[in-house]
């Protein structure tokens, strides 16, 4: 999976296409370490400012994980603004 997030962040990727995307190198990286603790069953705790992309740098592997397994993801937020967002 890592190396389908790489693509989709990838400036020739689905989210490099998008018009008006930015890349966003931290984005690209949490997406990636997000995929690896994702396959190895682990966990991950980071720390990004404003605007890193956070929102799909999580969304993005979570999707792919439950599509190749076959599950649901869930994705809990603290606030209510948050999952409008979302």
């Amino acid at each position: 999976m890592p190396n389908r997030i790489k693509d989709f962040f990838s400036p020739a990727g689905n989210l490099g296409k998008a018009k008006g995307y930015e890349s966003r190198p931290g984005q690209a990286k949490m997406a990636e370490k997000v995929a690896e603790v994702i396959e190895a069953k682990s966990h991950l705790v980071v720390e990004a400012g404003t605007g890193t992309g956070k929102s799909l740098a999580y969304l993005v592997p979570a999707a792919y994980a439950a599509e190749e397994l076959g599950k649901k993801a869930i994705i809990s937020t603290y606030t209510i603004h948050l999952q409008e967002q979302l």
